[in-house]
């Protein structure tokens, strides 16, 4: 579904002498939103659902900024159309919210600066501060630092999140200007926010398919998403014996990471796979040692030469728990599979918070 853009009387625009006019939401701000609400920054076009069913609002609740429409495909995001708007400048969103804990996530995707984008440079080339309710929540944020380069998708995740006495989630975004760097403006793509569990941030649960699935006790498994190069293939080969047939009907191989936004805790990790191409008719290649890669977690080897078939066959689900592992200081688990025989792959990923 492609996005289309369109300018609503709910918006207007704040004069300012010599630069760019600023806007304004001036549509209701008092009733709270709902439960899962999804905001697509800088978009004005119709109520958009993307691939994974979620649906996504039209900017709102914003004081200040320009919108703008970018043209770039970002690295990471599972639906093409998603971060294709921002809002930027120094802005902020007061969004009333119903009362109790929630999950809040801010997408960024830096396609001003960067290699190959219009503002040159690299890192440090726009940085800026955010604040939730007053309190400086990140300093000195560096979209292409976090994500790893431009064009990139980063997500940084909050938990616990409750409005102030007003009632309302206040979001500030102000420039970070240095004496040896112009001004470089503040932004995000998007913002979702969920109710949630007082402590706890939802598990994420990947599947590398094109499409979410339910497993069989009901759980929703996200298509896939936060990955960094590879490719995805859908084989639906039978899986003998596995507890849930759905998660290996797809699978991501090649040399790829995913980049997990989280918020600092412990976690355990479930990595599911199963080897349904070497060892079968359709590769006329064996299943034993035709397949080898290894496995990071932040740096830390978790698998090291790790053979899918040596420890479980042909089309034989092989599940690897770890525990206690951490997100980077930048709020992130960064999974690598790097091959050391063939292709690496993965069917599913699972990140549970447990302290």
């Amino acid at each position: 579904m492609a996005l289309s853009v369109s300018w609503k009387h709910r918006v207007r625009a704040i004069p300012q002498a010599g630069v760019q006019q600023e806007e304004a939401w001036t549509g209701d701000a008092t009733s709270p939103v709902p439960s899962e609400f999804r905001m697509l920054t800088g978009y004005y076009g119709a109520a958009f659902v993307d691939s994974q069913g979620r649906n996504w609002d039209s900017d709102k609740y914003f004081v200040g900024g320009h919108s703008s429409v970018l043209s770039h495909p970002i690295k990471g995001v599972s639906d093409a159309n998603l971060l294709q708007t921002q809002r930027s400048g120094e802005f902020r969103y007061d969004i009333p919210l119903a009362k109790g804990a929630h999950e809040l996530r801010m997408y960024f995707a830096e396609t001003e600066f960067g290699p190959g984008n219009p503002g040159g440079g690299s890192e440090t080339a726009r940085l800026f501060h955010i604040s939730i309710n007053g309190r400086e929540a990140v300093r000195w944020f560096d979209a292409i630092a976090e994500a790893g380069g431009a064009n990139q998708l980063v997500m940084r995740v909050w938990k616990d999140i409750v409005p102030a006495a007003d009632g309302k989630l206040h979001l500030g975004f102000q420039p970070a200007p240095d004496v040896n760097r112009p001004v470089s403006l503040a932004f995000v793509n998007a913002i979702e926010i969920l109710q949630s569990v007082p402590g706890r941030i939802e598990p994420v649960r990947i599947v590398a398919q094109e499409y979410p699935v339910r497993d069989g006790q009901g759980r929703h498994w996200s298509a896939d998403q936060y990955f960094f190069g590879g490719n995805r293939v859908f084989r639906n080969t039978g899986v003998i014996q596995a507890r849930d047939q759905a998660l290996y009907r797809g699978e991501r191989y090649g040399n790829f990471s995913y980049h997990i936004p989280l918020v600092p805790g412990k976690y355990r990790l479930t990595l599911h796979f199963a080897e349904t191409w070497f060892g079968t008719p359709e590769s006329k290649a064996p299943a034993l040692d035709s397949r080898r890669f290894n496995v990071f977690a932040n740096g830390a080897v978790l698998l090291s030469n790790f053979e899918i078939a040596r420890e479980g066959g042909v089309n034989r689900e092989v599940v690897k728990v770890f525990d206690g592992l951490q997100p980077n200081a930048q709020g992130a688990l960064w999974l690598e599979f790097v091959p050391v025989e063939n292709y690496a792959e993965v069917n599913a990923i699972e990140v549970e918070q447990t302290e």
